[in-house]
């Protein structure tokens, strides 16, 4: 019997069971699908153009994409994790950081609106009419460069996304 990756539904979060496998999911997969969370499928489906065309840009203006803590900026394929690479930024509250985000990489008209999806993405997941510009909350573009040949092989070393919502797609 083949395993699929856990399906976590956001409505039912509270009840015991769906708890249970939250916490198996995280223990066990490290990562979960999760279903019934109102981000419009538009907006998901924006999110991904815009996304996959930053990660498009000439490899020089990505590392524009520069760091404010380890990690939080331009983070390109390595020996430990060949298939990985991201852009970041760092404080998505931050009307500064988002400028400067989309400034460094040169984001079209169409791609800054990336920025502003992203928070509307965030802010859907939370309650209505919460503030962010109190408080911290990193924005990673992260991208997954899966081959055919590179399957059974290790693509990323171990870690963890605390505190960081994280979305991946065929």
């Amino acid at each position: 019997m083949e395993e699929t990756t856990p399906v976590i539904d956001v409505v039912k979060i509270s009840e015991q069971g769906e708890c249970k496998k939250l916490i198996e999911a995280c223990e066990r997969w490290g990562c979960f699908r999760i279903i019934n969370h109102s981000i419009p499928a538009t907006l998901m489906a924006e999110m991904k153009k815009v996304v996959g065309a930053l990660h498009d840009l000439p490899l020089e203006i990505k590392k524009r994409n520069t760091e404010v803590i380890a990690g939080s900026g331009y983070v390109g394929p390595s020996r430990v994790s060949p298939f990985f690479e991201a852009m970041g930024i760092y404080d998505l509250g931050s009307s500064h950081a988002m400028h400067n985000f989309c400034s460094q990489v040169d984001a079209s008209p169409y791609q800054s609106l990336a920025v502003n999806n992203g928070q509307k993405m965030v802010e859907s997941l939370g309650p209505l009419g919460a503030d962010f510009e109190d408080w911290l909350c990193e924005l990673k573009f992260n991208k997954y460069n899966f081959a055919p040949e590179a399957v059974g092989s290790t693509g990323l070393r171990m870690h963890t996304d605390s505190g960081v919502p994280s979305h991946s797609s065929r």
